[in-house]
């Protein structure tokens, strides 16, 4: 399974912005889930073209688009994109009500009806630890899972850069990595594979720094664990521990 076709399943499992365009028209999305194999789900708004196009036999291509945003104040929040395009049709697969009643909410619009967008192509588009945009291919990305720490780290990174920013810099010299003077660090992402900090001269310049954890993670106390044992390592327990 490539790098690729997991960021773009997390991304699309976690999107903090989704919009979906059809014709000449986007529409942006409240709510929206995946079924097991990546197709997206979703109820379209009041008076959209979707539903309409859904019931063509030859349905028109529509985009979606779908943006995963940092959850602390960073330079470039936006970590990724990832665009999808497919032919949307009704949802024939039995769902669980707890679904339906999220995708749908209190609304009960006579005509709207869920849809379901099984991607034909997928594009992915990564602004951490460097800039890259790749197609995925579709059935790659269908077999793939989001990253164990998506849904988690959010309130992780929160907390790294409310209580133990003054930790980051120190701890990155200490793992080794070249961090200037006058450099701020903000937490980025957290992965199954270590937390990424970017640093941010005074210039505006940036560049991203990975903390790589020894073994990979497969939850969020494995991280925390992790974050323990690096202040455990460079000496720096006694100043604070990551809770």
């Amino acid at each position: 399974m490539t790098l690729a076709a997991t960021r773009a399943r997390t991304i699309a499992a976690t999107a903090t912005s989704l919009e979906v365009g059809v014709l000449d028209r986007r529409e942006t999305l409240l709510r929206h889930a995946l079924a097991v194999e990546g197709s997206l789900l979703f109820l379209p708004p009041p008076g959209s073209p979707l539903s309409a196009a859904s019931l063509l036999p030859d349905s028109p291509l529509v985009s979606a688009v779908m943006l995963d945003v940092a959850p602390v104040p960073a330079a470039d929040r936006v970590r990724g994109r990832v665009v999808m395009t497919g032919r949307p049709r009704p949802v024939e697969r039995r769902l669980p009500p707890q679904l339906v009643s999220f995708l749908c909410g209190e609304e009960t619009s006579p005509g709207r009806q869920l849809l379901e967008l099984r991607p034909a192509t997928v594009h992915l588009e990564w602004h951490v630890e460097g800039e890259r945009a790749e197609a995925v291919d579709p059935e790659e990305y269908a077999v793939a899972r989001p990253d164990p720490l998506a849904g988690w780290e959010g309130g992780f990174l929160r907390h790294l850069h409310a209580d133990h920013s003054d930790l980051l810099g120190p701890l990155a010299e200490r793992l080794g990595h070249d961090v200037g003077a006058h450099e701020r660090l903000r937490p980025v992402l957290a992965d199954a594979h270590g937390v990424v900090l970017r640093a941010v001269g005074i210039d505006g310049a940036s560049h991203d720094v990975r903390l790589g954890f020894d073994r990979q993670a497969t939850c969020g106390c494995d991280a925390v664990a992790a974050f323990n044992e690096w202040l455990a390592r460079t000496e720096l327990a006694g100043l604070d521990q990551c809770g």
